[in-house]
């Protein structure tokens, strides 16, 4: 009688995205996707990821001794409503007017992405962090695809910028929207 060796043998499946390549990941990055928004950017190899409060966490270690935090947002908007009026840099100042930019803190300059593919925006904000009282700074991002807009924001105290901007320089580089995965466990049955 044969030992059991698990359900799956041979390679690991290995996906593919529509129109994004996958041979230009820098070694000591992964490719995160969410499939709610077809959202894909780099994250460095080995972060952990944590469901938040309507949000998805990265950290470079467990929560609490991290140094940093990004989140992702996703906000799926109807397919038939042209949001091409409601200008990004303005969108961007209201939403981090509205929660309070971190407690204290300006927003700073707006930096603007067109790309052909996706709307972006971003800006850097220094503010106090109200549960360690000390100072924090953070680069936040909103971006729109066709179906819908993605918020991100990375967090990081200043002393950690050495390591932390590379990474956000990463993100927003690779960041895409709408894109559809080919899983390889579909088959096709005729």
């Amino acid at each position: 009688m044969r030992k059991w060796r698990g359900p799956h043998r041979g390679p690991k499946p290995r996906y593919t995205f529509k129109g994004i390549p996958t041979d230009d990941v820098p070694p000591e990055y992964v490719i995160f996707f969410a499939p709610e928004g077809g959202v894909t950017f780099h994250i460095p190899r080995g972060w952990k990821i944590a469901p938040g409060d309507n949000c998805v966490k990265f950290t470079e270690v467990e929560e609490p001794d991290n140094k940093c935090i990004l989140q992702l947002s996703v906000f799926r908007t109807p397919p038939d409503v042209d949001w091409i009026g409601l200008p990004l840099p303005q969108l961007l100042r209201d939403a981090l007017t509205h929660t309070g930019n971190h407690g204290t803190g300006d927003v700073g300059e707006i930096h603007v992405e067109d790309r052909p593919d996706v709307g972006l925006v971003w800006t850097a904000t220094d503010y106090i962090d109200p549960k360690e009282g000390r100072p924090a700074t953070s680069r936040t991002l909103l971006a729109r695809g066709r179906s819908g807009h993605v918020l991100i924001t990375f967090a990081f105290w200043p002393e950690e910028a050495s390591w932390c901007l590379p990474v956000w320089e990463q993100l927003r580089k690779s960041l895409r929207l709408d894109v559809l995965m080919e899983d390889p466990a579909y088959r096709r049955i005729n």
